[in-house]
């Protein structure tokens, strides 16, 4: 779970500092599937009772909303390639938004 957790922001680190907005999607794909791994191992430990309920439905709400995100700023990629037909970009930074 912690490989599949930490990979979550390395790989999203790591396409933000592509200059193409191809390949930051592509590891912001990477990252939204480590999210829905990291789903399934809160499920599984909660299944083994090393998780209680209340917990995992927590962390499980939050996986959830990350894969939200990183689905719309795919999306959002996606139409930004669309419009620039496959010219290298660079991204403006963005704040990061914690909890």
């Amino acid at each position: 779970m912690l490989r599949s957790a930490t990979s979550i922001a390395a790989n999203i680190a790591e396409g933000h500092g592509r200059f193409s907005p191809a390949a930051y999607r592509n590891h912001l794909s990477i990252a939204r599937g480590s999210a829905c791994e990291t789903d399934s191992w809160l499920d599984l430990l909660k299944r083994g009772g090393y998780l209680d309920a209340e917990t995992e439905g927590r962390l499980h709400s939050k996986c959830d909303s990350l894969v939200a995100i990183l689905t719309a700023k795919i999306r959002q990629l996606d139409e930004i390639e669309r419009k620039r037909k496959g010219k290298a970009v660079r991204q403006e930074p963005e704040e990061y938004l914690v909890e």
